[in-house]
């Protein structure tokens, strides 16, 4: 009877010693606080598990790097309270003389959680390179710059810095920039509802992207640009309030209800512009072309010395009307006081556009005339008699560009398996070698009895 209580003793050891050896070690999450748990915050890196979170108390941490190589969430208790201040290491620029600092936040790992710190640093940027990386609610002073697939950044503060993502279904919301700039870099990105503000006017950063199949949506850029880079085609720019808008050897973009003070300077082809509202236009270069591009429903207000700028290799493609719909321009009235509407609002008397060729600027290139002194002419059909309301347009977007959809996780990401699951593995094991030692011991007993 003592060897077979012993036996089922033991049963119970090896049955309870399954139960947490089947258990993936990362399958439940902990949380750690700093400055409870660990003193520093790498310190509390250091000892996480994948998928753990660790939470940082109010308070000035001071650390020279900080590097994340696991899925954690890193959450202050308050971006405004909570301040991580870095010191990275510098060396030289490709054995250069010149010294440059060490990222002083690195992330090398997916699904990773940057949220509620304010963050400054000696110099260098904050490096992320993964899928499904959040960088979220954070005060930085430090530049950003993230490598992958399914970013969110969003609802940051930034103090004179840039914001860079490169890679596929990104998305950079709801930030507020101050001095700062937005690069984004790839496809199917969206970039939607960031305040961008430049003190002293600048027509070459705020919102710069480069790639196909992107969206630019309602952001507000004061004193500064958005721009698209060469070939950056398909892309939807829409609703946005900027200076200028800027567009390089591109196609098939659809430019549709935005706010530009400034200029919309452009070269590329098969694009349309559509209800905006425009304070000057520069077509072409002396080098490259802009042909098959259409305007229709825009507001063309040429107020305060603005004008438009066309190279002569444009004049044969350029068409400012639809077909049946051309634009307002704000001095239609003006120079045709007779003109009469129609029901659907044109007016009867085409606007032409008289151009001269100024001694001052390029001889490739045409600027605003007048009817009695001009060399060429461009003509809208079908001008509107009131301007059209820029606020109100609605326009149906592709799938990928649904403004209200938030960006996908991906499907083939693993699941830990449920902690149920893994004891009832382990408790059938135990049952089974239960089962099999009792039968021993009855076959056992069996036979000492005969």
């Amino acid at each position: 009877m003592k060897t077979r209580a012993l036996a089922l003793a033991l049963i119970l050891v090896i049955t309870v010693s399954l139960v947490f050896a089947v258990q993936p070690a990362n399958s439940i999450s902990k949380n750690i606080i700093v400055p409870n748990d660990y003193s520093t915050i790498q310190e509390a890196i250091n000892a996480a598990y994948e998928n753990d979170t660790i939470f940082v108390k109010s308070g000035i941490y001071e650390e020279q790097t900080l590097t994340i190589n696991k899925t954690i969430s890193l959450i202050g208790e308050n971006a405004q309270t909570t301040s991580i201040f870095l010191h990275p290491p510098s060396k030289p620029l490709f054995g250069s003389s010149f010294m440059v600092y060490d990222s002083p936040i690195r992330i090398s790992a997916n699904h990773t959680v940057l949220s509620g710190f304010t963050i400054r640093a000696d110099g260098g940027p904050i490096s992320a390179e993964g899928a499904s990386i959040k960088i979220n609610g954070n005060h930085l002073t430090i530049p950003v710059l993230v490598i992958g697939n399914i970013t969110q950044i969003t609802d940051n503060k930034v103090e004179q810095s840039s914001v860079t993502v490169r890679g596929v279904n990104n998305s950079i919301s709801q930030n507020t920039l101050n001095e700062g700039i937005i690069a984004c870099e790839g496809s199917f990105n969206k970039v939607q509802n960031n305040r961008i503000t430049r003190t002293i006017l600048s027509n070459d950063t705020g919102i710069v992207l480069t790639g196909a199949f992107n969206l630019v949506f309602n952001n507000s850029v004061t004193n500064d640009s958005i721009t698209l880079g060469g070939d950056s085609n398909n892309n939807i720019i829409g609703n946005n309030n900027c200076s200028s808008l800027l567009i390089s050897r591109s196609y098939n973009n659809t430019v549709f209800g935005n706010y530009v003070t400034g200029i919309l300077g452009f070269v590329g082809s098969q694009n349309v512009f559509y209800r905006n509202y425009l304070q000057g236009i520069l077509l072409g270069n002396q080098y490259m072309d802009a042909p098959d591009n259409t305007f229709y429903e825009n507001n063309f207000d040429f107020a305060n010395g603005k004008e438009i700028l066309i190279y002569t290799g444009v004049l044969d493609s350029l068409t400012f009307d639809n077909g049946t719909v051309g634009n307002y321009w704000s001095d239609y009235i003006a120079q045709y006081p007779t003109a009469k509407g129609s029901s659907s609002g044109t007016g009867d008397t085409p606007y032409v556009v008289y151009l001269t060729q100024p001694t001052s600027l390029s001889p490739f290139t045409y600027s605003w005339g007048d009817k009695y002194n001009y060399e060429l002419t461009i003509t809208d059909r079908y001008p509107l008699m009131a301007p059209p309301n820029i606020s109100s347009i609605q326009i149906e977007l592709p799938a990928w560009a649904d403004i209200d959809s938030p960006t996908a996780e991906p499907t083939s990401t693993p699941e830990p398996e449920p902690f149920p699951t893994t004891i009832a593995i382990a408790s059938a094991i135990a049952v089974v070698a239960i089962a099999g030692l009792l039968v021993y011991f009855k076959k056992r007993q069996r036979s000492k009895s005969l």
